[in-house]
């Protein structure tokens, strides 16, 4: 009788530790999806500060513009626009 209590509890136990495992193997898939959700508040305050950068960039120099346009940054740009619906 002892052993089959301890036959199950050790069962149990190798059940509960598959369970974390698993559990720990899918918090780091969640993370690299890169869709992190971004508190609606600040995503606000980032839509209205890209809002009044894109303003600004269009009072620029056409040279300026397209400086920015050919830059690193012009794609990172254009997609918070894109993901944050502004257009």
């Amino acid at each position: 009788p002892e052993e089959a209590e301890t036959a199950l509890e050790t069962e149990a136990e190798a059940e509960s530790v598959e369970a974390e495992e698993a559990e720990t193997d899918a918090a780091p898939e969640a993370e690299s999806s890169g869709e992190e959700h971004i508190p609606s508040h600040l995503q606000e305050e980032v839509i209205t500060v890209l809002s009044y950068m894109d303003q600004l960039l269009e009072s620029l120099p056409e040279e300026k513009i397209e400086e920015f346009a050919n830059s690193e940054y012009f794609s990172v740009y254009k997609k918070l626009f894109d993901e944050l619906g502004l257009h």
